[in-house]
């Protein structure tokens, strides 16, 4: 039995058991108290307990629930309970269906509409929750709840018909009751409803309205007879239930259109349909939805998604159709739209010369093959790119002007090819808008521009994606050669544009091209691709394994620096003297390093002197016998002063009283000279030029390396050792198979 606890009582906690608040809507008096809920109890032990703990009588009539959410715990669940959660002994789910049955039946024989509304809300409130669901199914409460909306449907009780639609809409939801069973005569009244009343009578989410359009779209889907009969709902009502101001209205609406249309028996029905909703202007409706709701609700956004989804495959109509006299008349077309040569008000030419022939005029338009134009239309996608073509020509004019026969007055092989270059924008869009593809279950972005303008969406589309080909074609200076580079480089600017979140994306053709070739042009294309090269290059450069190969080449990298260095000093250079003297002049000190690197040779020199042999410097000591170096403002003539000694250098010798000083010409020759002493003395290097071209020397050879394993995944640690054998008694079997 369990009890209060004082903190001093309290038990340690243990990783099965949570420490959470209880209380009870069994009894008013009931206040709330700390719990240990020890997972490792079975429900009904806890339940008991609880009731024992609460004075509740009749144990196994009662269950435990979320006190926020409503839902109650169940096996399956109770792992999601955690500290500080608040919980509620409640009626049991089988229980409280029982009651709300005979509340209802209670209030049928009485008359008394009060009783069975307020059974009917909290029915509906419950029935959100599965397990409540399960038992109200397992007493054919979705039985009652259709009979009780056709007797109030009959009666004028619109409170009870609003409830009892409302708590069969949760029910229905959990996919329990078999929808196939629902009564031709209940989707007949859920078809009246949609209709015939408006939501204006009763603008929120539960009203009956509201409720009805989320059964139907169930229906549509499971029962049999749900097209048939919800077909014949009326599409202008439909279409004002979605220009409701509520979104719960609108997702609802929309959610019933995008189901007609998923389960339609053909595509010749879908486009039927299609024609009704576009007679009645769903358009528009559309228009004020997306751009009110600038951020719309998950479910919304889907109900979108479905919706342009659903418009775009009206294409599949025309994919499987061959070629007519209609569409070969468009085709001889097309050679036509070509301008005749003329001159402008000043005689310059700034139009294409007149074609000789029809063949010209093919070519210059961009035909594969000119003497057979419609060899070029044969793939499914060709007919819908001959669509958008002819209606690009005839009703853009001045874009087509502009774009596709502005062009034309370059060299041939700089021409834009408008034939070969729709045909593959028509392909691309197809396959960037899933045309022929089976929806996404989860996919909530769309398209803002359009529901701008549904009905000519993809004509709208293709035009304005000519227009940024032929940007991006002259951008490029491309050639003839150089076609699939620039449909790389528009596939790119078009599948980022098409799915940039609603609220980022154009709400216009316009605002579509000018986003397009200001933000994604092929310039800024271009320098992401660097950018993101450079950083993916960089975080490679950082990875564990890349690191230890660095180490390795940064050895490599000193010991020919080192070489190099070496070698030049033994060359030999003249350098001044800080300590000439008057008599001398000019004298300047000439040092070098001897071949073998074991002994240093110098010599004062009157004269100037581009190469001294090391046979006229008298003096040298041995490398081994240099007791010190100093550099910069520490060689001693200078040591006093603290200027002026930047680019000094010295070292002292055995049995040499004075250090050997010398000034170097420039920074460059000083870093040479001062690493190479330091190398000679086995010291390490320390001047910035040096370990600057260290560090280049690595950073080139690993680019050259890494350049063999672009895309590929470099590992971020070590692999871990596999663990030790049991014993070492290693051996190898020879089978008599292996033998023969």
């Amino acid at each position: 039995m369990a009890a209060d606890l004082t903190p001093k009582q309290q038990p340690r906690k243990k990783d099965n058991v949570i420490r959470l608040v209880v209380t009870s809507d069994a009894k008013e008096s009931i206040q709330p108290a700390l719990w240990f809920f020890n997972q490792d109890k079975m429900l009904p032990e806890i339940v008991y307990e609880l009731c024992d703990k609460f004075q509740i009588r009749d144990p196994e009539n009662y269950a435990i629930k979320w006190e926020d959410t409503g839902m109650y715990v169940t096996e399956k669940n109770r792992s999601q309970l955690k500290d500080a959660a608040v919980l509620c002994v409640t009626l049991s789910p089988a229980s409280k269906v029982t009651k709300m049955m005979q509340q209802i039946q209670k209030g049928s024989t009485s008359g008394s509409s009060s009783d069975r509304v307020d059974a009917l809300r909290t029915m509906k409130t419950d029935a959100k929750d599965k397990t409540y669901a399960t038992h109200l199914v397992k007493q054919n409460g979705h039985e009652v709840l259709m009979r009780l909306v056709a007797d109030s449907r009959a009666n004028s009780e619109p409170t009870s018909m609003k409830w009892a639609l409302g708590a069969l809409s949760e029910l229905l939801i959990h996919d329990i009751v078999p929808l196939a069973d629902v009564p031709d005569s209940f989707i007949k009244i859920i078809v009246t409803l949609i209709s015939t009343h408006s939501y204006k009578s009763d603008p929120e989410p539960t009203s009956p309205v509201c409720s009805a359009l989320r059964i139907a779209k169930m229906l549509v889907r499971s029962h049999p007879n749900g097209y048939t009969f919800l077909r014949a709902v009326n599409i202008q009502s439909l279409i004002n239930h979605i220009d409701s101001p509520h979104p719960v209205f609108r997702e609802r609406g929309l959610g019933l259109v995008n189901a007609l249309l998923a389960v339609s028996p053909s595509l010749t029905d879908r486009e039927t349909l299609f024609q009704s909703l576009e007679s009645n202007s769903i358009g528009s409706s559309l228009t004020f939805v997306v751009r009110e709701e600038s951020v719309p609700v998950a479910d919304l956004a889907h109900e979108l998604y479905l919706f342009q989804y659903f418009y775009f495959n009206r294409l599949q109509l025309r994919l499987q159709q061959s070629l007519t006299k209609a569409d070969r008349d468009n085709l001889i077309a097309l050679p036509r739209l070509l301008p005749q040569f003329q001159e402008d008000a000043i005689g310059r030419v700034d139009r294409p010369q007149q074609m000789a022939t029809e063949l010209d005029r093919m070519r210059r338009l961009g035909f594969s093959n000119p003497s057979a134009p419609e060899e070029d239309f044969r793939a499914p996608h060709a007919l819908v790119a001959l669509d958008v073509m002819a209606a690009f020509a005839s009703e853009e004019t001045a874009e087509f002007t502009n774009s596709v026969l502005g062009q034309l007055n370059r060299p041939e092989a700089y021409t834009f090819p408008f034939v070969r270059m729709s045909l593959a924008i028509t392909e691309l869009l197809l396959k960037l808008l899933h045309v022929g593809q089976a929806p996404s279950t989860t996919e909530e972005s769309y398209m803002m521009m359009f529901f701008g303008n549904c009905a000519k969406a993809f004509r709208t589309l293709f035009a304005a994606c000519v227009v940024i080909a032929t940007k991006t074609w002259q951008a490029m200076d491309a050639m003839q050669a150089d076609f699939d580079k620039v449909l790389l480089v528009l596939q790119k600017q078009l599948s980022t544009v098409l799915t940039l979140p609603p609220a980022q994306q154009p709400v216009s053709d316009d605002a579509f091209k000018t986003l397009v070739l200001n933000k994604f042009s092929y310039a800024n294309i271009l320098q992401a691709d660097l950018d993101r090269f450079a950083q993916r290059e960089k975080s490679m450069l950082k990875s564990e394994a890349v690191e230890r190969v660095r180490r390795v080449m940064e050895d490599e990298a000193r010991a020919v620096v080192r070489a190099r260095q070496l070698r030049v000093l033994c060359d030999g250079d003249a350098f001044e003297n800080p300590r000439r003297s008057k008599k001398k002049g000019d004298a300047r000190l000439y040092l070098m390093l001897a071949p073998n690197h074991k002994s240093l040779h110098w010599e004062e020199l009157a004269e100037r002197a581009s190469h001294v042999p090391i046979a006229k410097l008298t003096n040298s000591c041995l490398v081994t016998s240099i007791r010190m170096a100093y550099f910069g403002n520490d060689v001693p003539s200078f040591s006093s002063k603290q200027k002026g000694g930047e680019l000094a250098l010295a070292f002292l010798a055995d049995g040499f009283e004075d250090p050997i000083e010398f000034v170097c010409s420039s920074p460059y020759q000083f870093a040479v000279w001062a690493d190479g002493l330091r190398s000679l003395l086995e010291k390490p290097v320390e001047e910035e030029a040096t370990l600057g071209e260290i560090s280049r020397l690595v950073n080139l050879d690993l680019k050259l390396r890494l350049l063999e394993l672009y895309d590929a995944d470099l590992p971020t640690a070590l692999p871990v050792p596999p663990p030790p054998p049991a014993d070492l008694n290693f051996y190898y079997e020879v089978s008599s198979e292996s033998i023969s």
